[in-house]
């Protein structure tokens, strides 16, 4: 009797994965299709962040430690983010919100500025590493919701690395630029630099 492999040892009946990841994320079947490749391309999504009244109880002492320029209305702020939200929407793009419940806004009072936690790449999300302890861990609240909403994590800066993505701008496909300086440094940029030429 003839011994067939199974198809877990790659027999017969083993399937190799052909398409890429990004490929992957265009089809949006395994993922959800959020993928950026040119800073002036039609926005389909957005992510927000509206903080609570939390964020209007900071002393004057915390509003400067906290990257703040002066006390935050809670009330107001609020209600800018809803009609932001609410601007996006009759344009036709599809608004996500960061869960309240996931950030502490006395701990991370600069959540409301998302462009700076992740890059939109074709092969999913670059998650930063913030450069000032007051937002370090804001990428964990912004990683669990990106995930959560099917976008693949796909690189994370890491070791010594900081890097704020609003520091990088894609200016067409394949070409993207990456600002160096207090937030975001050489070793994060190189970090960056490598995995994306690495994929071409």
């Amino acid at each position: 009797m003839k011994e067939t492999r199974a198809a877990t040892y790659g027999g017969p009946a083993w399937q190799a994965r052909e398409r890429g990841s990004s490929e992957e994320l265009r089809e949006g079947e395994l993922w959800a299709p959020f993928a950026c490749n040119a800073g002036w391309a039609t926005l389909t999504d957005a992510l927000l962040y509206r903080p609570g009244s939390a964020i209007g109880e900071l002393s004057a002492e915390e509003v400067d430690r906290s990257l703040h320029l002066r006390h935050v209305d809670a009330a107001r702020l609020g209600d800018q983010v809803d009609r932001l939200a609410e601007t996006y929407r009759k344009h036709g793009v599809n608004v996500h919100f960061v869960e309240e419940t996931s950030v502490d806004d006395r701990r991370h009072p600069n959540a409301i500025f998302l462009r700076d936690v992740f890059w939109a790449t074709p092969f999913g999300a670059a998650v930063a590493r913030m450069a000032s302890p007051i937002r370090a861990g804001e990428e964990r609240a912004v990683t669990q919701t990106v995930a959560s909403l099917g976008m693949p994590i796909a690189m994370t800066v890491a070791g010594e690395g900081l890097f704020e993505a609003a520091d990088a701008h894609w200016i067409r496909p394949g070409l993207a630029i990456i600002g160096i300086g207090a937030r975001t440094n050489d070793e994060g940029a190189r970090q960056l630099r490598e995995w994306l030429e690495g994929l071409g």
